[in-house]
């Protein structure tokens, strides 16, 4: 589960390393429904197989701050992407929601590798 978990980790950074490539050329994204449907199957076995391996550090070692940490940049990580490619978001918008995503997704990389005890 953890490879799976990974695997899904460095796709969904793909995809939104994909999704910024539009901003840096200076064209708002227009992504089709084929897109959009792979991103949420793809978030979803995300979340699925973490909280799957949340329940078993839970069962090992108890609550681990660091994991919900993790779930909260996640949550703002996909709020942000969410607000940026909405079509009705404007070209600025659309940056400052790429760039909060981007801090969120490091802070995320950052937690998994380091798993500080917060």
């Amino acid at each position: 589960m953890k490879h799976l978990h990974m695997l899904m980790a460095v796709v969904t950074i793909a995809l939104y390393l994909y999704q910024v490539s539009f901003v840096v050329r200076g064209v708002k994204p227009n992504l089709n429904k084929a897109f959009k449907g792979a991103s949420h199957a793809i978030y979803t076995t995300l979340v699925a197989s973490g909280l799957y391996l949340f329940w078993q550090l839970y069962q090992e070692a108890g609550f681990q701050a660091w994991v919900f940490a993790k779930i909260v940049l996640l949550v703002m990580a996909v709020s942000a992407n969410i607000k940026a490619i909405r079509p009705t978001t404007t070209l600025p918008h659309t940056k400052a929601g790429f760039l909060i995503a981007g801090v969120a997704y490091v802070g995320i990389v950052w937690l998994a590798i380091a798993k500080p005890n917060l």
